[in-house]
């Protein structure tokens, strides 16, 4: 097959995806095309580098000055994501206080950019991780939260990944690059480096699976209904293998894992012991990082060396650069000190592979304190939703575990990445933003408690009870019908 048919074709099948999700569940609304961008660009690669050639986008580093084009769009983006806000009757004190310490974090990020060594240049990198909340407040404040997470992050699936595949078999020098230092071949796609097109592959496979097994199983799950999604599932798991990103894979499976267990009345019972799980994972990281004899057992298992491909010993030189063990060297600044540049030289590397170690090497224990209560309080809302046996609880089991596991060998915290944005998202989740009462719709309830029989509860007081919410609910119709006549 040509190159300009396949990319007809594929085109035509993303297109297809598109129109046939709008007809099959809801239109995208207009305002989360700013979120569907957003996420779109830090999913695969820079705008800038979208038609280059794999190579060139895998050395972009943009270090200091960044791309023009990105850095406009990503400015364009926050700006219209604030006004769609504003327009918003939003309730921010109540939006502040369910959000406080994802905000507590960021605003030490932003007092960390003081004592950068380069700070201009730490503050722009804070401001377009920060726009990370602007877009996930813009998917919060929709009418339907849980159908604004799916319509954004599965149509980005619906785009990336077929085009991946595209890139790779019929535009090589697209979806490869030959790397740097070894003069190896490896696969891309859509994005910069093997591993972003792991976690790519990873994060879309994890939605479709949700889509598939959970929410099609509400609307009708038919082999018509499913089979597009499982056909750009099996693009997902091919580039996975392409891709050679163990992490990903491993993490992919791990989510596979989690979500058929949530289906069991054992998970479900021992729901709240889950808690000495994320301890003894902890245990288990802290002997594999320490005890070489573990690494050993578990990378044989896993086809890798003790050293996790040099990883060990990058995050052993990093501690031995001997920065501020408080407060750190200001968000994401490590790597632009002296003090990096001998790791810089020696492994080639633009981070330290490992989540956690990034943000004690840049904002210290502090911020790793924040960064854990943040966690915290994801982890919370994550459970609280699937105790409710809501939809959006089971996505949210299987990103948030696999998203820790991810952390420990790659870094998806506060570098514009999908996977830290989900976190975010999963901390702000629950935000109380009703739309405020006009006017005339607050004299009408007051009048009604104030004429409200005493034997009878107060409007609104058991909205949340399901079996007296259709009585009650009845009963203050008929009784405002009274007090209107």
């Amino acid at each position: 097959m040509s190159p300009p048919l396949a990319a007809c074709l594929f085109v035509g099948f993303i297109i297809w995806l598109f129109r046939r999700d709008s007809q099959k569940v809801n239109p995208m609304p207009y305002a989360l095309w700013v979120p569907f961008i957003w996420i779109g660009i830090n999913a695969s690669r820079a705008l800038a580098y979208w038609f280059s050639s794999g190579t060139a986008a895998s050395e972009a580093t943009d270090i200091s000055e960044g791309s023009f084009i990105d850095r406009n769009v990503y400015l364009f983006l926050i700006a219209v994501g604030m006004v769609i806000l504003m327009r918003r009757r939003i309730e921010w004190g109540k939006v502040i206080i369910n959000c406080r310490w994802l905000l507590a974090l960021y605003a030490y990020y932003l007092l960390s950019v003081a004592w950068s060594e380069n700070p201009f240049v730490a503050f722009k990198r804070w401001f377009k991780d920060a726009g990370d909340i602007v877009v996930i407040l813009v998917i919060l404040t929709e009418k339907e939260p849980v159908d604004a997470i799916r319509a954004a992050f599965i149509r980005c699936a619906y785009l990336l990944v077929p085009l991946s595949v595209l890139f790779i078999k019929w535009y090589p020098t697209l979806g490869r690059y030959t790397h740097r230092y070894t003069y190896q071949t490896y696969y891309c796609g859509i994005t910069t480096n093997k591993n972003a097109l792991g976690v790519l592959a990873m994060l879309s496979g994890l939605f479709l699976l949700w889509q598939i097994v959970e929410v099609y199983r509400q609307r009708g799950r038919t082999l018509a209904n499913i089979w597009p999604d499982l056909v750009v599932l099996s693009m997902c798991v091919w580039l996975l293998n392409l891709a050679g990103s163990v992490t990903a894979s491993s993490c992919f499976f791990l989510g596979v894992l989690i979500l058929f267990l949530t289906r069991l009345q054992w998970f479900r019972t021992n729901l709240m012991s889950l808690g000495w799980s994320v301890a003894g994972i902890a245990v288990l990281m802290l002997a594999f990082t320490l005890s070489p004899g573990v690494r050993g057992v578990v990378a044989g298992v896993l086809g890798r060396d003790v050293t996790l491909t040099d990883r060990t010993l990058i995050w052993e030189e990093a501690l031995k650069a001997n920065t501020n063990p408080i407060i750190g060297c200001g968000f994401d600044s490590f790597w632009l000190t002296s003090k990096a540049n001998v790791l810089i030289e020696v492994f080639h590397v633009p981070h330290s592979h490992n989540g956690y170690l990034e943000t004690y090497l840049n904002t210290g224990w502090i911020g790793v304190v924040l960064l854990l209560v943040m966690l915290f309080s994801a982890g919370q809302n994550v459970v609280a939703q699937f105790s409710r046996g809501r939809l959006i609880g089971y996505l949210f089991m299987m990103i948030f575990w696999s998203g820790l596991v991810f952390n420990y060998t790659e870094v998806a915290f506060s570098r514009s990445n999908v996977l830290g944005l989900l976190f975010s998202l999963m901390a702000a989740y629950g935000i109380v933003v009703p739309p405020k009462t006009p006017l005339e719709a607050r004299i009408v309830t007051d009048q009604c408690n104030a004429e409200w029989p005493v034997n009878f509860p107060p409007v609104g007081e058991y909205e949340n009870e399901p079996r007296m919410s259709n009585i009650w609910s009845g009963l203050r119709i008929a009784h405002r019908s009274a007090v209107a006549e």
